[in-house]
């Protein structure tokens, strides 16, 4: 790249200036306050995205690389170097890797589910995102509908009228994003049973519509509406609960918890889901 060159301090400014989901690694805050030697000078600052072109962080990357040309004030378009993996793994691994005394002008763009594949020891996981600097997250609302059976025997449960039987939940895959939503049922007692191979939205809604599984997780992708998706869902099918951003007309995990049980959730299972829900809901 030519042009102006760039310290590893304006770099983290400029991808403030995004606004936007960019994860950084930590040693990027490793410069002198008082002053940056020449070794410090990044020519050719890039952006690692963990999705393809079609995914949300893929579509986010254009808007990133412009905001970071600019706020670098060096010609664009910035390196960009896509994961075409499902859930950005490959691209944090990819990023982990990156060496703090060779480099310093590296950014991510890493899905919640890379967090939870680590969460959940993913045995393709070979990043540790502890050592990462998070600068700015963007978050979006997961929500779990489940036959109104289901959503009744929440309810009746202190009543004892809670029917003891699995409950069928479509994932994608057993460390996916649906992990938040397996957590939160097995909380609440309802037994889920983890059904793998709904790698899309439209797969796992056809599913419930056609009785294959009881439960699905709605996480909003590019273009989806989910007040849509909740409002045309098929008859008899409700949200449970939600995580991340509140959703109009359905109950926080908390409210559903307490609804079920009388009392508030607790415990290293309810910090665990914690934990994965907030990288669930983390685009």
């Amino acid at each position: 790249m030519t042009g102006k060159k760039t310290t590893r301090r304006s770099f983290l400014s400029a991808v403030v200036a995004t606004n936007l989901a960019t994860i950084l690694p930590a040693y990027a805050w490793e410069d002198d306050e008082r002053s940056v030697s020449t070794s410090s000078l990044i020519d050719s600052p890039r952006l690692i995205v963990g999705g393809g072109p079609d995914s949300l962080p893929g579509q986010v990357a254009p808007m990133v690389a412009t905001a970071l040309a600019t706020g670098l004030n060096t010609p664009p378009p910035i390196a960009v170097h896509y994961d075409m993996g499902r859930d950005g793994v490959t691209a944090a691994n990819l990023f982990d890797n990156v060496s703090p005394e060779a480099d310093g002008g590296t950014a991510i763009l890493a899905p919640g589910a890379a967090l939870i594949a680590s969460l959940s020891g993913d045995a393709r996981v070979h990043f540790d995102f502890s050592r990462w600097a998070a600068l700015i997250v963007a978050r979006r609302p997961v929500v779990t509908l489940a036959r109104a059976e289901l959503h009744r025997t929440i309810r009746s449960r202190l009543s004892g009228l809670f029917h003891d039987r699995p409950v069928r939940l479509a994932v994608s895959h057993p460390t996916g994003v649906e992990l938040s939503s397996l957590l939160g049922l097995s909380l609440l007692g309802l037994h889920p049973l983890p059904v793998a191979g709904y790698a899309s939205k439209a797969e796992a809604m056809e599913a419930l519509k056609s009785g294959q599984v009881d439960a699905v997780q709605l996480t909003p992708g590019p273009g989806d509406d989910l007040a849509a998706d909740i409002a045309t869902a098929p008859e008899g099918i409700k949200p449970i609960f939600c995580s991340g951003p509140t959703v109009a007309n359905v109950a926080g995990f908390e409210a559903t918890y307490l609804m079920a049980r009388g009392h508030a959730p607790a415990g290293a299972l309810f910090e665990a889901w914690r934990a994965v829900s907030s990288a669930a809901a983390s685009a």
